[in-house]
């Protein structure tokens, strides 16, 4: 499949992200578990939730379903 048939789904499924290629899924999860890893390891702060709760989580990244194959 090409990145522009991928592209033409996730637009009408309304993904949140669009990855094209699964070569680079390795390098994104190492990223992102490197970016978890770099958190420091305290009970978090309640009142930060009350306050910026746009920061502590969101809930549209809940919506980012699998992706079928074709």
């Amino acid at each position: 499949m090409d990145a522009g048939e991928r592209v033409v789904r996730g637009i009408k499924r309304g993904d949140l992200y669009i990855m094209t290629h699964t070569e680079f899924k390795e390098g994104v999860e190492a990223r992102c578990n490197a970016i978890v890893r770099a958190f420091p390891d305290e009970t978090p702060n309640p009142r930060y939730s009350e306050v910026f709760p746009f920061l502590t989580y969101n809930e549209i990244y809940d919506k980012q379903e699998a992706v079928p194959a074709l």
